[in-house]
């Protein structure tokens, strides 16, 4: 049988005989959000499960599990409760963790996108386990994925993030043997997909396929940019031509407006191999644009398109959290001011400029 949430809600509180508004006063909430949750508008706060699991005299995966599948908004909305949770370190967030994914281990698309909560929180997790436990239970997760899907883009997915944690356990030749060496020869499905609805007519349809792909790459384009630039370092000419056509690409598409998360790292790359090459004005101007952008940007960051990119609303709800990017936001910036005190920059910390730098910078520590 399947139920949703809302729905199990509703009938215990018809069964208990109680009005929304009672319900609401118990558990400190409104009563129209008791109302969103019962007519499928919102979910309740998981941190409320356990409240509510005890006022209806059942258990939390009694109240979950009416259905072994979840749709990907409900994935999103425990993703995003979870992660809440992990970066307070909330006692026995691990084990509530495990107990979901117990509950949903039929899943797919909910176990992987808890093997992705995981490993963007480790730092969190190793206050409950061993940093190599973790890494091989998230491991585990990957493997189950591919074992049980059906779906050929999670497998490849899971297949690939597998390989990314037998790169945490420093073990490059496991990873070659899962991936490869050979760069894949990329098919785009989208251009097919796009075409077939350009001949249905679907004109509208097949705009927002073409432009959430683009969306996609530019973002993909700027993780690659982040991952060549430390292999240019040893060639001057090529790494400050990478550097020119990587800001450029910023530039062009406007990514520090929409995606600043993939700015200030690339910044941060740049910065670094220019002081490397010993060259420290190049380094500390790359380190004022980053210091900039810094200030420029509203945390915590949702992910969304801008002026160009008006039609990817919808798909960034349903694929990629919600719109919420898979680490929490804040921490990603407490690290990268942290990163701007260490090395390699430490070696500035004579310099005037680079002092200004950081105390702009401290100063947006919460």
């Amino acid at each position: 049988m399947e139920m949703k949430i809302g729905e199990l809600i509703h009938i215990k509180r018809k069964e208990k005989n109680i009005t929304q508004k009672q319900l609401a006063d118990f558990v400190g909430v409104s009563k129209a959000s008791v109302s969103k949750w019962e007519t499928g508008q919102s979910y309740p706060d998981i941190s409320l499960l356990p409240l509510l699991a005890a006022y209806f005299n059942i258990t939390i995966d009694e109240l979950l599990s009416f259905r072994t599948q979840l749709t990907s908004t409900e994935i999103n909305t425990i993703y995003a409760a979870l992660q809440k949770e992990l970066i307070e370190l909330k006692p026995e967030i691990d084990q509530k963790i495990r107990r979901l994914i117990r509950t949903y281990w039929t899943c797919g698309p909910f176990v992987f996108q808890m093997a992705v909560l995981l490993l963007n929180h480790l730092d969190s997790l190793t206050a409950f386990d061993k940093m190599e436990s973790w890494l091989a239970e998230i491991r585990g997760l990957f493997l189950h994925v591919q074992e049980l899907s059906d779906n050929p883009q999670l497998i490849h997915h899971a297949k690939v993030m597998e390989a990314s944690v037998v790169l945490i356990q420093e073990k490059p030749e496991e990873v070659i043997d899962i991936l490869g060496t050979a760069t894949p020869i990329f098919l785009p499905p989208e251009l097919i997909i796009t075409s077939a609805l350009q001949m249905m007519g679907k004109i509208e349809e097949a705009e927002t396929v073409m432009q959430t792909s683009l969306f996609q790459y530019t973002i993909i384009m700027m993780n690659v940019f982040i991952q060549y630039l430390p292999l240019t370092y040893q060639n001057e000419v090529q790494f400050v031509e990478t550097a020119h056509r990587a800001q450029q690409f910023v530039t062009v598409f406007s990514i520090d407006q929409y995606h600043p998360l993939t700015v200030l790292p690339l910044y941060l790359q740049i910065a670094a191999g220019y002081l490397s090459l010993n060259r420290e004005a190049d380094s500390l101007c790359l380190l004022e644009k980053f210091t900039s952008l810094m200030e420029q940007t509203a945390f915590p960051i949702e992910l969304h398109g801008d002026s160009y990119f008006t039609k990817v609303a919808d798909w960034l709800s349903e694929y990629s959290n919600g719109g919420q990017p898979p680490k929490e936001t804040q921490l990603i910036k407490l690290q990268l001011i942290q990163a701007v005190s260490g090395p390699p920059f430490d070696q500035l910390s004579k310099d005037k400029q680079y002092q200004r730098l950081l105390t702009r910078l401290n100063t947006l520590v919460d």
